[in-house]
């Protein structure tokens, strides 16, 4: 709701009222004295009244309009003002010297810039030199990013530096522009070791996001599949298996409803109802490989979410199991007429020890 100006609006009464009142009395002139001529009444009291009471009108309106483009515009400069203050970027204006004129809340506590003093930003970063030599800024007055390593308080700081020489009352003064890559640097490295990590393992593995697209994978992922690495990178987890070499054409006609479901679980991120590990068959270079998968959920926040998948081959070990299988039931068959050859012989003894007891009773006899 608009806040009601009560001068502002008794202003524009009165000025309305007097601007109606002077129009009905100059009217009622031209009606009563038309002999006297347009020219000549409005030059009278009454027509000058009028005329300064339409150019007051036209003055205050302009001038309310004006206020408000003004008001208008110090609000957008105020919270320009407070969102360069707030910023995570670092911000500096200083006098071609490098003597610090305005520095933001992030410059101050990167640089530890003290305002009670007189500060050389030139003395807290030691880039005279580089800008000198810059020719971006010998030729258009402003750098390329200049990467600089700052020591502060036996920390070690990484920062992407931009200067740029502007004008100020026909005065050349130095804009600053930084921020800080420390924290992206440890990301970086931690990233790298993950990577390198995951590139020791055998097992082929991979990472996709709730859209369905990769994040991270392994060079095992990218043998597995058969696909270069710019192939699977930031590409749809569905496309890449489309993409591979892991099924026919035949194959792939009865694989798109799976495709379809699997999409929709990596949307969900629920992998509750499926069957986990999951053991499946591929036909490759005319020989059956035996796989494993085992499906596992990180969850990054509240809302965001990866989806991995560790695919180990047991081709060795089912052929071993199936050996042992073949093997068992081998021994079962052997067992089985051994036990009939067992049983034929203590049928033959039973036979034998009833003729011999026959025999012995009839000799009795």
């Amino acid at each position: 709701m608009k806040k009601f100006k009560f001068f502002s609006s008794i202003l524009s009464m009165l000025i309305f009222f007097s601007l109606l009142v002077s129009f009905v009395s100059f009217s009622n002139l031209l009606i009563n004295r038309p002999e006297q001529g347009f020219f000549a009444m409005l030059f009278s009291p009454v027509g000058l009244c009028f005329i300064i009471l339409i150019f007051t009108a036209i003055a205050y309106l302009f001038h309310s309009q004006t206020l408000k483009n003004l008001l208008s515009n110090y609000d957008l400069i105020k919270a320009t003002h407070n969102s360069i203050l707030d910023s995570s970027l670092g911000f500096i204006l200083s006098n071609i010297d490098g003597r610090i004129i305005i520095s933001n809340n992030f410059a101050k506590e990167t640089l530890e810039i003290n305002e009670s003093y007189d500060i050389n930003i030139f003395e807290i970063l030691s880039i005279k030199e580089k800008l000198e030599e810059d020719q971006g800024f010998i030729n258009n007055r402003e750098t390329t990013i200049i990467k600089h390593i700052l020591k502060v308080k036996g920390k070690e700081k990484v920062l992407n530096i931009f200067v740029k020489e502007i004008e100020n009352d026909h005065e050349p003064i130095l804009l600053f522009l930084f921020n800080d890559l420390t924290e992206s640097k440890k990301l970086l490295e931690v990233e790298k070791r993950f990577k390198a990590l995951l590139n020791t393992l055998d097992e082929p593995i991979v990472l996709v996001n709730k859209y369905g697209y990769i994040k991270e994978f392994n060079s095992a992922f990218s043998e597995f599949v058969g696909l270069e690495t710019q192939q699977i990178e930031n590409q749809k987890f569905s496309k890449v298996l489309m993409n591979s070499k892991l099924f026919g054409f035949k194959e792939l006609g009865k694989l798109g409803d799976i495709f379809e479901k699997m999409d929709e679980t990596i949307g969900t991120g629920d992998i509750s109802t499926l069957i986990n590990p999951f053991k499946f068959e591929i036909i490759q270079n005319q020989t059956k490989r035996h796989y494993i998968k085992k499906l596992f959920k990180v969850n990054l926040n509240e809302e965001d979410y990866l989806l991995g998948c560790i695919i180990s081959d047991i081709t060795e070990l089912q052929s071993t199991i199936e050996k042992l299988n073949n093997l068992n039931a081998e021994l079962e068959q052997k067992i089985k007429e051994k036990t009939k050859e067992l049983e034929d012989t203590i049928e033959k003894l039973s036979e034998i020890n009833s003729l011999l007891k026959k025999e012995n009773q009839e000799r009795k006899e």
